[in-house]
């Protein structure tokens, strides 16, 4: 039988035909070239450490520390000729511990293994022990003693310290906006306070409203009262204690900076005969309406965790919030009440304590 003969494939052939590349001849430099290389090189290296160490003494003679990126951060070796034998010294160098200490991250690095081995367990000695001192660990180092419901602020600064002098305003604008904020909350008993609207109002006065003469009177004010502080500042670090000013007083129970009586201008005087400085967030009218819409940004919430609400901020399937508020409302009053009448049973129910 003869055999059928079937379609012979035919070799693929690209479209684009690339030329093979030729291959590069390499070039090969004698031994007396190569080592020229080597001693070009060493040269070139005797020179850059020779440099950085100059340049690290320069630094050390300054009380400063240089590290090269370069150049491990091991001790390295530098040819240096020594007359008594034919061996390489070691120059010590500087590195740093990866910033994680503000006080000891500069190290000396010797090259000798068990001395820098040494050092370095020192060091982490050194910094348990500190660790152990309750002010390394920032205990007891708070604005105000711990009370019940009270929040208090962790002093890092010792200029935040409450024994510390206070700090006065850092410019004559904000001593300004300091006071008027005083004056407009007292003067607006009947409005809640919105201080976004204060600074806006209190900086258009100081642009408009205020002259110059007023306005070199606060630049003076802050800048006289900051020269007072740095010098309180000084002594109080030297001391632990400062000597108050003569001149200038924060009033109590307020951020307001102000003259003593014989220099206040008209302002500082007005601010002074208030009998409060502190005032309340908002009107007493307004407590139950606050308290209202406080709620109910609460229940609207927690319709938005039940995934009732949709994208636009309406309710799902035609609900009504004001309606589910309502009985949301009933439903607390009337828990409460019952919590108020087993309370009441139990007291009456309770037998009466022999005396």
């Amino acid at each position: 039988m003869a055999k059928k003969k079937g379609k012979q494939k035919e070799p693929h052939t690209p479209a684009l035909s690339k030329k093979p590349k030729k291959p590069t001849k390499m070039k090969h430099i004698t031994r007396k070239q190569a080592n020229a290389l080597v001693i070009e090189s060493e040269i070139a290296i005797q020179q850059t450490l020779e440099q950085l160490q100059e340049v690290r003494s320069l630094a050390a003679k300054a009380g400063l520390s240089i590290d090269c990126k370069r150049l491990p951060k091991t001790a390295f070796t530098a040819p240096v000729p020594d007359p008594n034998n034919d061996t390489t010294t070691v120059i010590p160098a500087q590195a740093t511990t990866g910033g994680h200490s503000n006080t000891d991250h500069n190290i000396v690095l010797t090259g000798d293994e068990r001395t820098d081995r040494i050092a370095e367990l020192r060091r982490n000695l050194w910094r348990r022990y500190r660790m152990m001192e309750p002010e390394a660990r920032q205990e007891g180092r708070w604005d105000r003693p711990r009370l019940p419901g009270e929040r208090r602020r962790r002093v890092v600064r010792e200029k935040d310290l409450p024994e510390a002098p206070p700090e006065p305003p850092l410019s004559g604008y904000i001593a300004f906006l300091y006071q008027i904020t005083v004056k407009l909350r007292h003067d607006r008993p009947d409005l809640p306070h919105d201080q976004t609207k204060v600074m806006q109002e209190a900086s258009k006065l100081w642009r408009i409203g205020l002259s110059e003469e007023e306005k070199s009177y606060y630049n003076k004010f802050s800048s006289d009262a900051r020269a007072l502080y740095e010098r309180q500042m000084i002594e109080y670090r030297a001391t632990g204690t400062y000597t108050p000013s003569e001149e200038f007083i924060k009033l109590e129970d307020a951020t307001v900076w102000v003259r003593k009586e014989s220099k206040r201008n008209d302002l500082e005087r007005e601010i002074c005969s208030y009998e409060s400085l502190v005032f309340p967030k908002r009107p007493p009218s307004m407590e139950e309406e606050y308290e209202l819409r406080h709620q109910k940004q609460i229940f609207k919430r927690k319709l938005r965790l039940r995934g009732l609400e949709n994208p636009d901020g309406s309710l799902k399937n035609g609900l009504d919030f004001e309606t589910l508020f309502r009985e949301e409302q009933e439903r607390k009053a009337k828990q409460q009440q019952e919590l108020k009448g087993e309370d009441k049973e139990d007291r009456e129910g309770r037998p009466s304590e022999q005396v």
